[in-house]
């Protein structure tokens, strides 16, 4: 359902700025603008979850204690390897897990 609302929205954009009689320029340049604000809406969504969990891993012991010692370099990549170590998922491959 969110695909369709999602895909219904484009169509809602596209009738609106375009019709029969659209050259194709601005056919090309309506399609620009809706890519763009896609774009931009991940990007944003992105920005959002990363600042969650951001502060998320600002509570996190070894975090707090490594502060006290490491630049902030060093605690950025720390907390990338802590994320990739929490979210990890075990898939099967074949035979084996």
């Amino acid at each position: 359902m969110a695909s369709s609302s999602r895909i219904e929205s484009k169509h809602r954009i596209l009738k609106e700025y375009l019709n029969g009689n659209s050259r194709l320029g601005e056919i090309y340049s309506c399609f620009k603008n809706v890519e763009k604000q896609e774009i931009q809406k991940f990007t944003n969504e992105i920005q959002k979850f990363n600042l969650k969990e951001n502060d998320i891993l600002d509570q996190n012991e070894l975090i707090k204690k490594s502060k006290e010692e490491y630049s902030d370099y060093v605690i950025q990549i720390l907390k990338a390897n802590i994320l990739q170590a929490v979210n990890y998922t075990v898939n099967k491959q074949g035979n084996c897990w």
